[in-house]
């Protein structure tokens, strides 16, 4: 008898993201004169489109100095990013597109107080076309309290592919648009009218 062939099914196919994951790194702070009293404790908390808990997002706590070494650093993959990123490129607002930094000390009760804030603008890195990596200046709004050194944002490559996505999701550009949806102002009478004229010279 002749014995059933043996199928092997091949390899599955599974879609991987070949972008870079987003990654952010602070290496320290340096706090300028009389800002902030020596050896009160300071960190640092990052807010990244919603992507991580306070805790993920925040540095560990050191005593102020003139120079704080914090030798952070958090990742997240391009895909678990992919859809706060293009939020963050179609919003309006351009500040939803803002990864911030608070630099918080211990106020009374031992709850978190707010010292200073800087940011970094995501649709800037995309704009530019690399990954950020340079110092944070942090201010109380009205004074320069400090800088965060040594920051690096890795997220050109995730912002492209997000980008990328929604130009494929949107309308194409040069279609032909339906019935009714390119006539504006002006336009409509100028329509209506040739129309007529075409229907005249049919029943001609």
């Amino acid at each position: 008898t002749r014995e059933p062939s043996q199928h092997h099914a091949g390899p599955r196919r599974v879609r991987v993201s070949m972008a870079a994951p987003l990654r952010l790194e602070i290496s320290g702070l340096t706090l300028s004169e009389d800002s902030i009293e020596a050896g009160r404790e300071v960190w640092v908390e990052a807010e990244m489109l919603g992507l991580a808990t306070k805790a993920q997002l925040s540095t560990m706590r050191q005593p102020s100095d003139a120079s704080v070494v914090f030798d952070f650093a958090f990742e997240v993959s391009a895909d678990a990013a992919s859809a706060a990123l293009r939020g963050a490129i179609e919003s309006a607002d351009e500040e939803d597109a803002d990864v911030t930094f608070t630099l918080l000390s211990p106020g009374a009760r031992k709850k978190p107080r707010e010292l200073a804030s800087g940011f970094i603008n995501l649709k800037g890195i995309l704009e530019e076309g690399r990954d950020f990596l340079s110092d944070v200046p942090l201010t109380d709004g009205s004074r320069a309290i400090g800088t965060l050194t040594g920051v690096r944002l890795v997220a050109v490559e995730a912002l492209k592919v997000a980008a990328e996505a929604l130009k494929l999701s949107l309308p194409d550009a040069n279609a032909a648009p339906a019935a009714g949806e390119f006539i504006r102002g002006g336009e409509i009478e100028e329509a209506i009218a040739e129309e007529v004229h075409e229907d005249e010279d049919a029943s001609g």
